[in-house]
């Protein structure tokens, strides 16, 4: 249990009156019992007559004061008796009731206590002093304290596993505990049972007037009983039947002054002040000590301040350090302001050439536009006569080969009309001579022959014609020969060239069809479609760590087709553009040429593009155009820049329908033409693999032919618009080689007909030659008749038949010489005209290829200066650039210079110091100068004097302050020691006081209790000795006997006796609830009747106290009145038998 509540030693007014209150009491019961006829005390002694011992008590030695007959007089005072009506019970702080379940041999009982006097009534062995077992246990105690068990378990009915004892407190009114909380009763509940393991687990339950737990903790419990001054734990408050036996007659003297002294609390109050006793003890020697070092800090005191009034001399030059300080803080501010603006002055120079630079390259750019339109247009113009130069080379030439021909013509016709000139005089020359020479064989032969061999000559002419068709007819036919060798040869070239394309093209299938397997597989385009070793270029690229910028590509790789169907168009307009790199300087060019040519890529494009966007404001064409830029979804704005300076994108159209196209691009009139459109791509008709570049050269229109792309798709797309678009390509690609399986099918075809017609035509030869030959032969034999007719007249038909071949050959030659003639003329007529024409198509041609190459030098110079333009614009956006990564640096060391000047400023001024003046001329390295003299002269008067004057100052202060401390704490401790040992000295005299107001109030209550049976009795109480005994003269007649020893009383008188004791005690103590257990076992029915309403008189003499006394008897003998309840405990169960309780030591 917690330590209880004590009352002040000097609060003895409630026992006081108590003990006047029984005196009164007893006074009022002796004249009771005188006019009821009583012999006790009838009279009272006779002044002169001697008191006997038994009236006249023995004073201590703390009573040495109380005469026996002040105590006699107390005993005998009249007093005012308090009826049972006007005894009124307290609100709060006393039991209500008390509920057991399963305890001891109760199995669920209840029983409700009335606020006054109560009597438990009821046989042995029915369980009454279980219920005061159980209130003590409630309300905390121990086990073994009651001396009804050694531990909880041995509290638990027999055959349960657990028990509970609930008390009920009144709380009400104003001294209610917590009233809000509990409301007017609090309910203490201890449980405890035995577990499965055969512990035993115990715990409390505090609830409120509705049955809430509101706490469960002992320390709330110990509050409540703290609070309320409940001492069921006093051995004296709640007396057990067989403390109170063993306290009355078997206790020693010194046992009982112990358990008195325990009773009225005098024994706790007497260790606390032995405990202060020895803290006062142990203060002694630290005061002591704390007065040496209170001396010691004192002179330190002293030793400080002498230091500090000598380091005050060098006050003005601590001032001069002080400024010095302060202007060596600031002098950086100053220097930082001062660097600050020289950037910021240096910045703006730089916006200054910055803007410049940008003007210059605003004019370099726009003369790059104004080249780069001359350039096309020279370039277009230069084209354009190129074709036309190209055309009058061939005409040059075909006109040259027509005058060589023309001369071997003439040449050849000359001699001919010579030739034939003098063929005709000799053809005349021989006419004459063989017309005479048969007019003389004429004369001749008329005389011989009579007619026959003219018909045979006949015959011979006409077998002479027979045979000549034939020849003819054969000649005929082998000339043909020629004309079918070269169709059949012809349609073999045919035929190879057609197996050629169709062999291409089955390869460009095949090659479709694996790119569509990639693209089926892959889900996207792999690296190796720029190049097989794209790969290891981009892995170089990523591992090497020396690009000031790293490069961008493949470029294809970062532009994203739009519109798939032209993509065959846009890579054949890009070209390797789309294989190649970006860089933005001269020497990640070289480095990336490098590794390219370490991985064998060494035509690896890489273009130099600077940064900074080109303005397209109004230089596009109307939203309605799709242009190629407009195509294109584009990663990076350099990648943009590239197609816009290299392919001119943003003003190159895209048309689908060719038709379309040529309305959009052939408009004659240039004012009605779209703006800002120079090029417009269109697709062919019923392909997409190829198309036409329509483009306006020397501002007319003009177009080229695009040729179909054969390589990889190199831009990304959406994966399904590739396989798509790869399959169109492999079905427009499926379809060009059926055509040219039939076109291969068709020259086949014209082969072997021409094959057929050559053995034809050897077939019809052998025939015609066989008829030739017959012919011959017929002839042959014609002119052999003939020639016996011609033994005799051959001479005849000779000579005609070589002047039928002169007249013949006269009449040819004739001819011919007039067709030499004329041929000679016309021939020379030919050679005059074709001569002429050749040197006006070679002078026409020099014209034009003079102009071609004006147009090439100008356009080579435009492109030229174009380039120029280009690299002085790159040239200005690299100084641009420079400039502002130069701008962008001192603006970064601006904004650290501001940084570091607020960071400065901040710390100068979170050191305390305000911006202070810096004297003219001087900087932070003279002002650290001064600074470090001033301070090193300071600094040898402080080591000589022990630290600087803020140390000293600190020092002092502490050392003054610890002082203060220290002797501020001596002081306290000798007045704490002054006054625990005054107030040590006046308690213990109060106690000493109280322990005797205490002693006379229970002598005079236990006297005037035993006059109540007209008892005389001394309670003797030796302070010194600590012993407390008891003497009683039960025989009022003998008036000299000096007592008998409570041993030699009988069982009522002894019962009688400890009652008197116990009732004097109480009131001395002033005990809330006073408890008491079988206080009549061994009285009679006389003296239990008397004892009965002695306690209840006294009882209420003692108002608001609550009074718990248990009886043997039955309720019939407790006189019943408003403030007494009594009530019996039911009788045990048969065949049960009493709990036999070991009795064990308060010890145990």
């Amino acid at each position: 249990m917690s330590r209880r509540k004590r009352p002040d030693p000097f609060e003895t007014d409630t026992d006081s009156d108590g003990g006047l209150s029984s005196s009164q009491t007893s006074s009022i019961h002796k004249r009771r019992r005188a006019n009821d006829g009583s012999s006790i005390l009838s009279t009272p002694a006779p002044e002169d007559e001697p008191q006997s011992p038994a009236t006249t008590p023995q004073s201590d030695d703390d009573d040495v004061d109380d005469s026996d007959e002040e105590i006699e007089s107390q005993t005998q005072a009249p007093a005012q008796l308090i009826a049972a009506e006007d005894n009124v019970a307290v609100e709060a702080g006393i039991l209500e009731s008390v509920h057991a379940v399963n305890f001891m041999c109760h199995e669920n009982e209840k029983w409700d206590l009335g606020p006054l006097i109560n009597f438990i009534c009821g046989k042995n062995g029915s369980g009454k002093s279980a219920i005061l077992t159980a209130i003590q246990l409630c309300f905390g105690g121990k086990a073994a304290a009651t001396g009804r068990g050694r531990k909880l378990e041995d509290y638990i009915r027999t055959g349960q596993t657990g028990a509970s004892v609930t008390c009920s407190i009144k709380n009400q009114g104003s001294n209610a505990f917590k009233h809000d909380d509990y409301g007017d009763s609090i309910k203490i509940e201890r449980h405890w049972h035995i577990t499965a393991s055969g512990n035993c687990t115990a715990g409390f339950r505090i609830r409120n007037a509705n049955d809430k737990v509101m706490a469960s903790k002992k320390g709330d419990l110990d509050e409540i009983v703290e609070f309320f001054t409940l001492q069921f734990d006093n051995p004296l408050a709640t007396l057990t039947q067989d403390d109170a036996r063993s306290w009355i007659a078997d206790a020693k003297p010194t046992e009982k002054y112990r358990l008195f002294l325990r009773g009225v609390l005098l024994e706790q109050l007497d260790a606390d002040y032995k405990l202060i006793e020895e803290n006062c003890d142990n203060i002694s020697p630290k005061l002591r000590q704390n007065k040496e070092d209170l001396d010691e800090k004192k002179r330190r005191k002293d030793t400080a301040a002498q230091k500090l009034k000598e380091s005050e001399a060098h006050a003005t030059a601590r001032q001069r350090l002080h400024e010095l300080k302060h202007q060596c803080i600031w002098v950086q501010v100053v220097e930082f302001e001062a660097a600050r603006d020289a950037l910021k002055a240096e910045i703006e120079k730089y916006g200054e050439s910055l803007t410049a630079e940008q003007a210059v390259q605003e004019a370099h750019t726009l003369e790059t536009e104004r080249l780069r339109q001359i350039f096309d247009d020279k370039r277009g113009e230069a084209d354009t006569a190129e074709g036309r130069v190209r055309e009058a080379q061939s005409t040059q030439r075909d006109l040259e080969a027509t005058v060589k021909e023309k001369q071997a013509a003439a040449t050849e016709r000359k001699q001919e009309l010579q030739h034939a000139k003098q063929a005709v005089k000799d053809a005349q020359k021989d006419i004459e001579t063989k017309t005479r020479e048969i007019k003389t064989e004429e004369d001749r032969l008329a005389e011989v022959d009579g007619g026959g061999a003219a018909q045979r000559r006949q015959d011979l002419d006409d077998l002479k014609d027979a045979a000549k068709e034939a020849g003819a007819a054969l000649e005929t036919h082998r000339n043909r020969r020629l004309q079918l060798d070269t169709d059949a040869r012809e349609a073999k070239e045919q035929l190879d060239e057609a197996k050629q394309k169709r062999n291409a093209q089955f390869d460009e299938v095949k090659s479709c069809k694996s790119e569509l397997d990639k693209v089926r597989n892959a889900g996207s385009l792999p690296d190796t479609r720029f190049h097989p070793k794209m790969p290891q270029v981009i892995r170089a690229i990523a591992q090497e760590t020396r690009f000031r910028q790293k490069p961008i590509g493949p470029i294809g790789k970062h532009v994203t087709l739009l519109k798939p169907k032209f993509t065959n168009m846009i890579e054949k307009i890009f070209g390797q553009t789309l294989n190649g790199f970006i860089v933005t300087n001269k020497a990640d060019q070289e480095l990336l040429t490098s590794l390219a040519r370490k991985c064998g890529m060494p035509e690896l494009r890489v273009n130099i593009v600077t940064h900074g966007a080109i303005n397209l404001s109004g230089k596009e064409p109307a939203e309605e155009f799709l242009t190629v830029l407009r195509a294109l979804r584009v990663e990076d704005e350099l990648i943009t820049k590239l197609m816009i300076i290299a392919h001119h994108v943003e003003s190159a159209i895209l048309v689908e329908d060719y038709g379309q196209a040529q309305k959009i691009m052939n408009e004659p009139d240039p004012r009605n033409r779209p703006a800002n459109v120079e090029t417009c791509y269109a697709l062919a008709t019923g392909s997409r693999q190829k198309g036409f570049r329509l483009f306006y050269r020397g501002g007319n229109p003009a177009q080229d032919p695009v040729d179909q792309y054969n390589g990889p798709l190199r831009m990304n797309a959406n994966v399904e618009d590739q396989f798509r678009l790869q399959e169109t390509r492999v079905q427009e690609a499926q379809d060009l080689l059926d055509q040219y399986e039939d076109e291969l099918r068709t020259c086949q075809s014209k082969l072997d007909e021409a094959r057929n017609a050559l053995s034809r035509h050897s077939k019809d030869q052998v025939r015609l030659k066989t008829a030739k030959q017959t012919a011959d032969q017929l002839r042959e034999e014609k002119q052999s008749e003939c020639d016996q007719d011609n033994i005799a007249g051959g001479v005849l038909d000779t000579l005609k038949a070589a002047l039928e071949e002169c007249k013949s050959s006269l009449d040819t030659q004739g001819t011919l010489y007039q067709d030499c003639v004329t041929g000679n003329d016309s021939a020379k007529n030919e050679l005059r005209i074709a001569q002429q024409e050749a040197a006006d198509a070679k002078h026409q041609t020099a014209i034009l290829q003079a102009s071609v190459d004006a147009l090439r030098k100008e356009a080579q110079n435009a492109d030229q200066a174009r380039m120029a333009a280009i690299a002085a614009a790159n040239v200005c956006q690299n100084k641009i650039t420079g400039l502002q990564n130069d701008k962008r640096l001192f603006e970064g060391n601006l904004a650290t210079q501001e940084e570091d000047l607020t960071s400065l400023v901040e710390q100068a001024e979170a050191q305390g110091s305000a911006r202070v003046p810096i004297p003219e001329g001087e900087t932070s390295v003279s002002l650290d100068q001064k600074f470090e003299r001033l301070h090193a002269q300071l600094t040898r008067a402080e080591r000589n004097l022990g630290g600087s004057h803020i140390q000293l100052a600190t020092a002092a202060t502490e050392a003054l302050d610890e002082y203060k401390r220290s002797s501020d704490h001596y002081m306290g401790l000798k007045n704490l020691y002054e006054t625990l040992k005054g107030s040590l000295k006046t308690r213990k005299e109060r106690w000493e006081l109280f322990r005797k107001y205490i002693g006379r109030s229970a002598r005079s209550g236990f006297i005037v209790q035993l006059s109540q049976r007209g008892f005389r009795g001394k309670l003797t109480i030796d302070h010194t000795q600590h012993k407390l005994d008891v003497k009683i003269e039960p025989d009022l007649t003998l008036k000299d006997a000096a007592g008998r020893a409570v041993k030699t009383l009988s069982g009522g008188e002894k019962t009688y006796t400890q009652i008197c004791l116990l009732l004097a005690l109480w009131e001395a103590m002033g005990s809330p609830i006073r408890c008491l257990d079988e206080f009549d076992v061994y009285m009679d029915a006389l003296n239990r009747g008397k004892t009965i309403a002695m306690i209840q008189e006294i009882a209420r003499q003692s108002q608001g106290k609550q009074y718990i006394m248990i009886s043997p008897g039955s309720r019939a003998d407790i006189t019943r009145a408003p403030d007494v309840k009594a009530f019996e405990v039911a009788p045990p169960e048969r065949g049960q038998q009493r709990l036999g309780f070991q009795r064990v030591s308060a010890a145990a």
